[in-house]
């Protein structure tokens, strides 16, 4: 073990705990008749319209070209069926013309389409930020796979492919830090309110996260940067992508941490403050709590979920 591992694992002895720092809440039995029933329409509705509306955004540009190539091919000239399908088409079409997404994908962020932003780094112009805007650069021309066309397949494709069964496995060692309870959603001060006394009351109640700890075989390389995964609403360290990528950041000796989702994966909760996309105090926990660990080396942040609007990729 190295001088510097061994540095890294007294801090987290200091700054996070092995145990969970609270009384364990005794577990809840809700009565049979208070249960969800997923036999009751009505519960089951949005999962339908849902997966229906997966489907339609999913295989729009699909059902696009075989409306239009069946209405071509297969029908008479003027028949009231071709004239069916190519309306189809054209409203299939139309749906793509609208979805953002899709027109981002096409267009790759030019000509104003779907987003007016240019595709570059962007922040404050000081010293810290020119460092990590250079670092980012390179990112900044990646394109995704062509057929993962929506963020509907960019997230189930990795569900259906990627194999976290395959491959060496991966050990964790779990630390918990305590978070502040934070109503949310929360303001811009988000991130703060978990680590600075100017941005929280000192009556507020506290919950704790868990952080699953993935460190190289050789041990924490100071010259790599540590690598902060915020898995998917119902993930865990376990979830197949992330065990890829843990696996994938160990083997170029990187030290991969998972944030657990507060009372996700079966963590416990102290209150009634469940997991949100508008709280951000706890990654700001996390991300401070890394830092004072891991002495302040720079940091990938990878959101890894359903097409949604929280953290993609950052430095700290």
């Amino acid at each position: 073990m190295s001088d510097h591992h061994a540095q890294v694992l007294k801090r987290l002895l200091t700054t996070a705990s092995k145990e969970y720092p609270f009384p364990i809440p005794p577990r809840v039995e809700v009565p049979r008749a208070d249960r969800l029933k997923l036999t009751n329409w009505a519960n089951m509705l949005p999962v339908y319209r849902s997966m229906l509306r997966f489907l339609w955004n999913g295989m729009r540009p699909f059902f696009t070209a075989v409306y239009a190539l069946l209405g071509y091919f297969v029908c008479e000239s003027g028949s009231r069926t071709q004239y069916s399908l190519y309306t189809l088409g054209a409203i299939s079409f139309t749906g793509i013309i609208y979805d953002p997404f899709m027109l981002h994908f096409l267009s790759d962020g030019r000509f104003g389409l779907a987003c007016s932003v240019e595709p570059k780094i962007y922040g404050a112009s000081n010293s810290r930020n020119k460092v990590i805007m250079t670092k980012l650069q390179k990112f900044v021309g990646y394109v995704p796979t062509p057929y993962a066309f929506s963020g509907d397949w960019l997230t189930l494709l990795p569900f259906l492919w990627f194999k976290g069964s395959k491959g060496a496995r991966v050990n964790y060692e779990r630390y918990w830090i305590k978070v502040p309870e934070a109503i949310a959603p929360d303001g811009n001060d988000g991130p703060l309110r978990g680590w600075s006394k100017l941005h929280r009351t000192n009556d507020e109640k506290e919950e704790a996260v868990a952080l699953d700890i993935a460190f190289p075989p050789s041990g924490t390389d100071p010259t790599k940067p540590l690598l902060l995964i915020l898995h998917g609403l119902n993930g865990g360290s376990t979830e197949p992508y992330v065990l890829d990528l843990v696996r994938r950041a160990n083997a170029a000796n990187m030290t991969a941490v998972v944030l657990i989702a507060r009372g996700l994966s079966k963590t416990p909760l102290q209150g009634e403050e469940f997991f949100t996309g508008a709280r951000t105090s706890d990654v700001g926990v996390a991300v401070y709590a890394l830092h004072k660990i891991f002495s302040n080396k720079a940091m990938v942040l990878n959101k890894m979920n359903y097409n949604t609007n929280i953290m993609l990729v950052g430095f700290s």
